[in-house]
């Protein structure tokens, strides 16, 4: 079971500042709710933290500014398990999180 610390909760504070704004297509419904559902999938299937922070920032480097937003995200985050965080996604091995 993961624990979760003060870095999941800035990584969370990332994301929602990250999407801010954004909707899922055709609904409206705010981003960050796929976002937290992911996460909850991760902690639920007995993932790590840094695997949770990966699901609650797979989509921003794709979405929110590419190789800079990338960057910004190993260095805020310090993940340490992850094998990369892509413009396309965050992964875990080949496993696309």
């Amino acid at each position: 079971m993961a624990t979760l610390t003060g870095r999941f909760d800035e990584a969370f504070a990332y994301t929602h500042e990250t999407h801010a704004g954004h909707t899922r297509k055709g609904s409206g419904v705010p981003y960050l709710g796929h976002l937290m559902g992911v996460a909850s999938i991760v902690i639920d299937d007995g993932g790590s933290e840094d695997e949770a922070i990966g699901a609650l920032l797979h989509d921003a480097a794709e979405d929110c500014g590419g190789r800079e937003r990338l960057e910004d995200i190993l260095i805020e985050t310090q993940l340490t398990e992850l094998d990369k965080v892509g413009e396309s996604g965050v992964t875990k091995g080949q496993e696309i999180l």
